[in-house]
């Protein structure tokens, strides 16, 4: 497993890796149970989500393609 991207919280690692499952691809988050029980710690450098190193890019592509539909959809809300 290879970290393909970290997060800011728990709640983002689960969605992103929600996402990943749509498209096939299997993830894991080996901090879940860090930050899933009090004192609810995220790690400074993020909550990982990994994935096999034969899906790394691809896990990548789908992860920016999310994020910035993420993003568009944010701004779109200050827009109104």
């Amino acid at each position: 497993m290879i970290t393909v991207t970290r997060c800011q919280s728990l709640q983002e690692a689960e969605f992103l890796q929600m996402i990943l499952n749509s498209r096939g691809i299997d993830s894991f988050i080996p901090d879940d149970c860090s930050v899933s029980f009090p004192p609810f710690n995220v790690p400074k450098k993020g909550v990982r989500l990994q994935v096999d190193e034969s899906v790394n890019d691809e896990a990548k592509s789908v992860i920016e393609e999310a994020r910035e539909s993420m993003d568009n959809e944010e701004g779109d809300d200050t827009a109104s």
